[in-house]
């Protein structure tokens, strides 16, 4: 898998759990821009 790949699963994953990108971070306790820059 790719940046790219790994990104939209992990997206994919996001959602089916109902989860925005600020509560995914809080999760992994990490920022909310780690999020949007990693996965976006």
């Amino acid at each position: 898998m790719n940046q790219t790949e790994i990104g939209k699963f992990i997206a994919k994953c996001r959602k089916k759990k109902k989860l925005t990108q600020a509560q995914l971070a809080e999760k992994l306790n990490i920022s909310k821009r780690q999020i949007f820059l990693r996965i976006s």
